[in-house]
């Protein structure tokens, strides 16, 4: 994980992490906040939810 952070960080924006596996309308808030992820993958059962708070934050 670090490794793949730090190859990001080097590629100067080419590179996006997405936030996957277990993310929900229950935790996506604070995954966004504490990681600064701007995609996440989520099953569509929480899509409405996930949407709600994630606009919430004003995240692009």
């Amino acid at each position: 994980m670090r490794s793949a952070v730090i190859q990001a960080e080097r590629a100067g924006g080419r590179i996006e992490i997405l936030a996957g596996g277990g993310i929900d309308g229950e935790n996506v808030a604070r995954l966004v906040k504490a990681t600064g992820v701007r995609e996440v993958d989520f099953s569509a059962k929480d899509a409405e939810k996930v949407r709600k708070v994630v606009r919430s934050l004003s995240v692009p």
